[in-house]
């Protein structure tokens, strides 16, 4: 028996074999629209002009025997007898499916009523409002609302409808608007019944800033019990939306409320979302920051999400900016230390290397650009100039000896000088040992030096210019 029930209240019944005229009887009297049912009145009069006769009564056992009629006029007694109790067993299951259908409830879907809605026509044109407003209006609980870029059509209406208008369809059945907007605005989702993170990650990847009321509504906690501008609202992108979840509770007598998400936002932006959200109690902590814009918000205690009394202390912390840092003195001192020292104070270090003359040791800063002491933002590029480990000897052959040797020393090697007899001038460099190549500091290299010949008042070469030697007076 149950499984006739549902498939009455789910399909047309099946009448096949039943007199034509009864049948339509049958059907109309189970129409699913209450207008349309024929009223008791009209049933008997259709059923009396089918010729079935109402006051036939099947014979009582107890009843005194009667004289046989003519079996003729006994089968048609007898057919029209089975003819009433077929009619009354389909209106009494007829009555039946009828209940089951006015019923709360869908065993099916669960959703409530379950006779099947039609769509309205005519909603292409109208605003959302005036559309959802006709759905709902014909018993359509689920609409929803869908923006697209549209043109040719004013902003705020109907350009789509599905399932289209004139679908016989049930009434849980969600019916999608397509309404028309521009390239840049945004249209609220309806977040009513989500979670609240569920919510505001949906409105905040259509670039919406989420303000979070908190009340102590009877709906499950964390659940958004309401959304403001309304659900469907065309908005520009970044307006501020506020949701009002359900708190399940109280703070100390006083309605919680949730914190919102501020960070990224500046510091006067902060505030009023967090006083949008109830909370006006709030501070302020500046702090360097090279990757933030100055006077924007870092981070808040407490955190975004936290349910608090209203009148708790909300701390932001905020960018002040790269601000400055100072290049430190690192001349004289190894590589390592030098990079270290101004890594720390958050700038970038290069190196150069220095493979000429220096009277630094080698291994050691001698040179730091720009200069210590000087004022530079954070992760600006200073080189350090680092004295090598390796030369290449200088040829100073035909030099003067004193030349000779603070040129050699300036490179870091030592110099030893011998003497040789030569007819060029005393103290010519006439050899050097090495002659070239790469060498460690502190290499030495021996010079030969011009001894003059007995007697030569020859002068060592000069690296300076032959001295002029004034005309002679006219």
């Amino acid at each position: 028996m149950p499984a006739l029930l549902y498939r009455i209240v789910t399909t047309d019944v099946v009448l096949d074999g039943l007199d034509p005229g009864l049948a339509a009887i049958v059907r109309d009297a189970m129409c699913r629209d209450p207008a349309e049912r024929p009223t008791a009145e009209e049933i008997f009069g259709r059923m009396t002009r089918l010729g079935v006769r109402l006051d036939s009564t099947p014979e009582s056992p107890a009843a005194p025997a009667a004289p046989a009629a003519p079996a003729g006029r006994r089968r048609r007694r007898r057919n029209a007898a089975v003819t009433i109790i077929a009619l009354s067993l389909l209106l009494v299951l007829g009555a039946v499916a009828l209940a089951l259908r006015s019923a709360p409830g869908d065993r099916a879907t669960g959703t409530g009523a379950s006779e099947n809605l039609t769509v309205p026509a005519d909603l292409i044109g109208l605003t959302a409002d005036d559309a959802e407003a006709r759905l709902r209006a014909v018993g359509f609980a689920h609409v929803e609302r869908v923006p697209k870029p549209d043109a040719d059509a004013a902003l705020g209406r109907v350009i789509d409808v599905n399932p289209a208008s004139g679908s016989d369809i049930r009434r849980s059945t969600k019916v999608v608007l397509t309404v028309s907007a521009s390239d840049d605005d945004v249209v609220i989702p309806n977040v009513v019944g989500r979670t609240e993170a569920n919510a505001r990650a949906a409105l905040e990847r259509l670039g919406l800033a989420v303000v979070v009321h908190a009340d102590t509504a009877t709906a499950r906690p964390g659940q958004v019990t309401t959304v403001d501008p309304t659900a469907g609202t065309t908005v520009a992108p970044g307006s501020t939306v506020t949701i009002t979840v359900a708190s399940g509770g109280t703070t100390g007598g006083t309605t919680a409320a949730t914190v919102p998400d501020v960070v990224g936002q500046p510091a006067d932006r902060a505030r009023e979302i967090l006083a949008g959200a109830g909370f006006t109690n709030v501070s302020l902590t500046d702090l360097l920051d090279d990757r933030a814009a100055r006077d924007t918000v870092l981070r808040s205690e407490p955190a975004a999400g936290t349910a608090a009394d209203p009148s708790t202390r909300v701390v932001l912390t905020v960018s002040s900016g790269p601000g400055h840092t100072t290049v430190a003195d690192v001349v004289g001192r190894s590589e390592t230390d030098a990079r270290s020292a101004l890594s720390s104070a958050g700038l970038e270090v290069t190196v150069r290397v220095q493979d000429g003359p220096s009277s630094v040791e080698p291994g050691l800063v001698e040179k730091v650009e720009p200069a210590a002491g000087t004022q530079l933002p954070p992760r600006t590029t200073v080189t350090i100039t680092v004295v090598s480990a390796q030369v290449s000897v200088p040829d100073v052959v035909g030099r003067a000896r004193a030349k000779a040797e603070a040129t050699l020393r300036g490179y870091g090697l030592d110099v030893v000088v011998q003497r040789q007899t030569s007819e060029r001038p005393a103290g010519t460099v006439l050899a050097q040992a090495p002659e070239a190549g790469t060498v460690r500091r502190g290499t030495t290299v021996t010079l030969t030096v011009a001894r003059s010949v007995t007697g030569s008042s020859s002068a060592p070469p000069s690296d300076s210019p032959p001295p002029q030697t004034p005309p002679p007076a006219s």
